[in-house]
């Protein structure tokens, strides 16, 4: 068989397994970046690639996950794009991206925070307004910077994406990051504001959706407003 098809095909199902948490992507990705190396060599983006792909498998099929193997893997891959002219592109993007999720989940805040900011601005600089890994990535960084007590920041980048999320994907799935959005709003200490976004956030599931097929959902909505559900204080 064509062995770099082969790989594409393994790192394809090796992704689709990381992202369920399946031990058997480790095994595949591990797999796919074998083949690369022996048909391209070491230095190629192709094997980039699929050190991104073992990297991410590492944090989420390994038990317990190896971040320090995976950050290896990340940053070699990393510097691989940049010297094979990729520094600019939407696959670096990502893995500026990937690193500060990795340090943000060994709570490297600090860290993980000035990573979040160089993939925001690359990301800003390489990808359409509306593509839902620079949406993705605002998300991120500003879950970060909540976690750090920056709630102004937090906020805006929050604003943000609400307004790019609706165009992009619509009000239903845009009233999730308003419930965040509220969230940090009422950190901020603004208990009206927030209640105000819970209620808007509701508004569009319910206006978006059929209540017949909200189903289990509801009870996440319920635990969402559990907060708030004593009302706004006067």
């Amino acid at each position: 068989p064509d062995k770099s098809r082969l790989a594409v095909c393994l790192g394809s199902l090796g992704a689709a397994l990381s992202y369920r948490d399946n031990e058997e992507g480790l095994t595949l990705q591990r797999e796919a970046l074998e083949i690369r190396r022996e048909v391209y060599g070491n230095n190629h983006l192709r094997v980039a690639e699929s050190m991104h792909g073992l990297a991410f498998a590492l944090t989420r099929c390994a038990r317990p996950p190896r971040y320090k193997e995976a950050e290896v893997l990340y940053r070699a891959a990393l510097d691989m794009r940049q010297r094979l002219g990729a520094a600019e592109s939407a696959a670096s993007a990502e893995n500026l991206h990937a690193l500060a999720a990795l340090m943000r989940h060994q709570n490297r805040l600090e860290d993980s925070v000035k990573q979040y900011e160089q993939a925001l601005a690359l990301s800003r600089r390489v990808l359409p307004p509306l593509d839902g890994q620079l949406i993705d990535c605002m998300n991120d960084y500003a879950a970060c910077l909540s976690d750090l007590g920056r709630f102004d920041e937090a906020a805006d980048l929050l604003k943000e994406s609400v307004g790019l999320t609706t165009r992009a994907l619509g009000e239903v799935t845009a009233s999730c990051t308003v419930a965040n959005l509220a969230t940090v709003t009422r950190a901020q200490g603004d208990r009206v504001g927030a209640w105000r976004l819970i209620h808007r956030a509701l508004a569009q599931v319910c206006h978006g959706v059929n209540a017949n097929l909200v189903g289990a959902e509801s009870d996440r909505w319920r635990s969402m407003t559990r907060a708030f559900e004593a009302g706004p204080s006067t």
